[in-house]
């Protein structure tokens, strides 16, 4: 009894293949083996290129687009513009030893070719989208980490407090990360608290004060205060 004939939509595959897709790739993305995606080419009467590896027959126009690249222009947008896949675009790249930027890359070089105005509308679609989420636990430690490695929101009063203790030979950490939260300075496994001024006691932060301790107490940590660069 012969094999069941395995369902692959032919358009879809036809269309890859002629936008430069090789057999290879094609059959990858399905899921299958290769001579089965040349088969079905040719029952549509699709000419198979010689080198499976090789760039679509057409000439792409190299040189621009590597140049378009370095200027700027995404894979995907010059997928676009020239009617192709993107794996014809890098390979396009690969040829010419150049490496794809990374997400992060790609982003710095996006928001450098934006205006003031892009950029504002490209912010207000982000919060937006994220208006009224409540963050992963993941997410709040991540953000906690990077206000430690960037030292963030450290006020006058905590570096005051932190160069005493230098200066005993101590070397707290400012904006100690702890879980989803920051003390001002962290001395494991004492964690302190500056006090410097009167918004400590009203609005969102004097609310989640009682979850934020506990939360510290529970990691192991002692929580001490401190008013003005003295210890409590």
């Amino acid at each position: 009894m012969p094999a069941p004939r395995i369902p692959i939509n032919v358009d879809n595959l036809v269309k890859g293949y002629r936008a430069g897709l090789t057999g290879e790739e094609l059959a990858r993305q399905l899921g299958i083996k290769g001579h089965v995606v040349l088969s079905r080419l040719r029952e549509c009467g699709i000419e198979i290129r010689r080198n499976l590896g090789a760039p679509p027959r057409h000439k792409m126009p190299d040189r621009r687009i590597i140049r378009s690249y370095r200027q700027g222009m995404s894979v995907l947008a010059l997928a676009i513009r020239y009617g192709v896949s993107r794996p014809v675009i890098s390979r396009v790249l690969r040829h010419a030893n150049i490496s794809e930027r990374s997400q992060s890359e790609a982003e710095r070089v996006k928001w450098s070719r934006m205006t003031l105005r892009q950029r504002r509308r490209q912010m207000a679609a982000a919060h937006k989208a994220t208006r009224g989420r409540h963050p992963t636990m993941a997410e709040q430690c991540r953000r906690a980490l990077t206000v430690q490695a960037k030292g963030l929101h450290i006020s006058k009063a905590e570096t005051h407090l932190r160069m005493m203790l230098e200066r005993r030979r101590l070397h707290p950490i400012p904006q100690q990360a702890i879980g989803p939260y920051n003390c001002d300075l962290g001395l494991a496994p004492v964690a302190v608290e500056v006090f410097g001024g009167q918004w400590h006691w009203s609005g969102p932060h004097l609310l989640r004060t009682p979850e934020r301790f506990r939360h510290i107490l529970n990691a192991g940590w002692h929580i001490r205060s401190a008013y003005r660069g003295t210890l409590w």
